[in-house]
C-alpha cells in the first residue's frame, strides 16, 4: 500500500512549494529590465486629438506625409463611445502623456477648457498660421456644412448622367430656384412611386429620369430621410439658412429701431420657414413606406438620427438632412464611403414671401467650426512639436490635406468668403468640366458658407416654438407670439 503518513505529505507539499517559487522567480527574472537593458520607449513622439472619427483615414494619409517629411511619429487620439467633451478632453490634456493639441469646436466645450487654462496663447508665437489663427489662441480647422446629403453615384443616375457627369447635377441642384427645387421633389416621389419618367427642370435647364430604376434608388420611399424626433436637426438646421450671415441680428437690430418693420420682415421669414418647412416634411421616406406626419407639424418624422441615417444609408431616400457629423453614422449603417457624399443647400421661397433671396438658396449653412489648439499643459518640447505640427497641417505641403480642403467638409478653410452670399458665383468653366465632381467642390465662388450660432436669439425661439406646434397656423402663432413678447 502507498505510503499516506503525514510526514510524507508535509514533505511533498514543501517541495512543490519550493519549485513554484522557483518559477516565480525565474519568470520575474525575465520580465524585469536588466540594469544593461534599455526600457523600450513610447511608440510616438507626440499625440494629437482630433475629435470624432469621421475624417480619420485623411487624418491618417496627412499624419504618414508629416512623418516621412520630418521623422518624427504622431499618435492621433480619437473619442470614444460619445463621452461627455469636455471631461473625456480634459483627461486627455492632463496626465503624465498629455496630447501635445487638440481639436475643440466653438461654443461651451471650447469656453470650459479656456477657462480651464488649457489652451496656450499664440498671440506672440509671430505665427499667423497661414492667417487661420483666430483670438490669440485657436487655429481654424473645419466648418461643418449643413444641408442635405446625398450620394454622388444617386444624382448621376436620377439625372441620366454618367459617374462623371455628376457635378452637373450638382450645380443644377445648387444654381435651382426654390420653385424648381420644388417641384423636382414632386416629379422624383411620383417617379419612385410609380416609376414612369419625367422631365424636371433645374436651373433652368432640362433633365429627365431614367427609363427603369437602377438599384440604388429601386427601394426608395421618399425624398428625404429627416430625424423628426431630433430637436437640434429639425429645429436648428431647418432654422438656419434664414438666420445667417447676420440676417439675425440685422432682425434684431430693427425690432429696436423700428419696430412694425422689424414685425412685417419676421412674419415674412415665419411665412418663408413654414411653407419650406412643409414642403420637406410632406415628402419623407420612412424604412418600409412613405413618411407620415406625426402629432405635430415639425415632428412629421418620428424616428432620430440613426434610423434616419439607416433609411438614406439603405437607400430608402435620395436625401437626408443633417451635416457631416451624420456621416459617421450613415456610414455605420450602410457602409457607404464618406468621399461620395456630398452637401445641398436647404432652399426656401425668400422672394414668393417678399424677402431678398440674395443667393441664399445657394448657401451651404456652416455649422459650428472646429479648432486647433495647442495644450497648455504639455511640456515644453511637447508643445514646440504641437505648434510645427499644427504650422504643418496649415501649409500646402500635404496632398493628401490639399484633397481635404477641397472636400466639402474642409471647403471654408481656403479662400471662402465667409457669410457673403452677394457675390454673384461664377459658372463652372467648360474646360473643367472633365475634372467632375471635384471641379465644383475647388472653385471658392461656388459654395457659400452662412455661419450660424444658436444663441443669436431667434434659432433658439425657432427650435423651441416648432416642438409645440400641432400644426402651420399653430406655429405661426406661437412665433408670432414669442417676436412680440420676446
Amino acid at each position: 500500500m502507498p505510503d499516506s503518513s503525514p510526514g510524507k505529505k508535509i514533505a511533498l507539499v514543501a517541495i512543490i512549494v519550493a519549485v513554484a517559487t522557483c518559477l516565480v522567480i525565474v519568470i520575474a527574472a525575465n520580465l524585469l529590465p536588466r540594469d544593461d537593458e534599455e526600457i523600450p520607449e513610447a511608440a510616438y513622439d507626440f499625440k494629437v486629438f482630433f475629435g470624432s472619427h469621421i475624417d480619420s483615414l485623411s487624418v491618417a494619409a496627412m499624419i504618414a506625409d508629416y512623418e516621412k517629411e520630418t521623422g518624427l511619429k504622431v499618435e492621433p487620439v480619437y473619442y470614444e463611445n460619445l463621452p461627455a467633451e469636455t471631461a473625456y478632453l480634459e483627461r486627455l490634456l492632463d496626465g503624465d502623456d498629455p496630447v501635445a493639441a487638440f481639436v475643440v469646436a466653438e461654443g461651451p466645450t471650447y469656453e470650459e477648457i479656456l477657462d480651464g487654462g488649457y489652451i496656450l496663447n499664440l498671440e506672440d508665437s509671430g505665427n499667423s498660421f497661414s492667417g487661420r489663427l483666430t483670438g490669440g489662441d485657436r487655429i481654424l480647422w473645419t466648418v461643418k456644412g449643413r444641408g442635405f446629403v446625398a450620394k454622388q453615384s444617386v444624382l448621376a443616375e436620377l439625372f441620366s448622367l454618367s459617374p462623371d457627369e455628376a457635378y452637373i447635377a450638382v450645380a443644377a441642384i445648387r444654381d435651382a430656384s426654390y420653385e424648381e427645387w420644388a417641384d423636382f421633389i414632386i416629379k422624383l416621389e411620383n417617379y419612385l412611386d410609380t416609376g414612369v419618367p419625367e422631365l424636371f427642370t433645374l436651373a433652368g435647364h432640362v433633365f429627365f429620369f431614367p427609363e427603369e430604376k437602377s438599384s440604388a434608388i429601386a427601394e426608395a420611399t421618399g425624398a428625404f430621410a429627416m430625424a423628426g424626433s431630433d430637436e437640434k436637426i429639425m429645429g436648428d438646421y431647418t432654422a438656419a439658412p434664414l438666420f445667417g450671415s447676420g440676417e439675425a441680428a440685422r432682425l434684431l437690430g430693427l425690432k429696436e429701431a423700428m419696430p412694425e418693420q422689424a414685425a412685417l420682415a419676421f412674419d415674412q421669414v415665419v411665412s418663408a420657414y413654414i411653407e419650406g418647412l412643409d414642403m420637406m416634411t410632406s415628402h419623407l421616406a420612412g424604412y418600409y413606406a412613405p413618411g407620415i406626419r406625426g402629432d405635430s407639424f415639425i415632428t412629421s418624422s418620428m424616428y432620430g438620427v440613426d434610423k434616419a441615417s439607416l433609411i438614406f444609408a439603405n437607400g430608402k431616400s435620395v436625401f437626408i438632412l443633417g451635416d457631416e457629423a451624420l456621416q459617421s453614422t450613415i456610414t455605420r449603417a450602410g457602409g457607404e464611403v464618406k468621399e461620395e457624399l456630398l452637401t445641398l443647400p436647404i432652399k426656401y421661397p425668400y422672394a414668393a414671401n417678399g424677402l431678398d433671396e440674395a443667393g441664399r438658396n445657394r448657401m451651404i449653412v456652416g455649422g459650428p467650426s472646429e479648432y486647433l489648439c495647442i495644450n497648455a499643459n504639455a511640456d515644453e518640447e511637447k508643445r514646440k512639436q504641437g505648434i510645427d505640427f499644427v504650422e504643418w497641417l496649415c501649409s500646402d505641403r500635404s496632398a493628401e490635406k490639399d484633397s481635404m480642403q477641397r472636400s466639402l467638409r474642409g471647403y471654408a478653410m481656403e479662400g471662402l468668403v465667409m457669410g457673403d452670399p452677394t457675390v454673384a458665383p461664377a459658372p463652372l468653366p467648360d474646360e473643367e468640366a472633365s475634372e467632375g465632381i471635384e471641379a465644383v467642390a475647388e472653385q471658392a465662388d461656388v459654395f457659400f458658407v452662412s455661419a450660424f450660432h444658436r444663441d443669436d436669439g431667434i434659432s433658439a425661439w425657432f427650435a423651441d416654438a416648432v416642438w409645440l406646434a400641432e400644426d402651420k397656423d399653430a406655429l405661426k402663432a406661437r412665433l408670432a407670439s414669442i417676436w412680440h413678447d420676446g
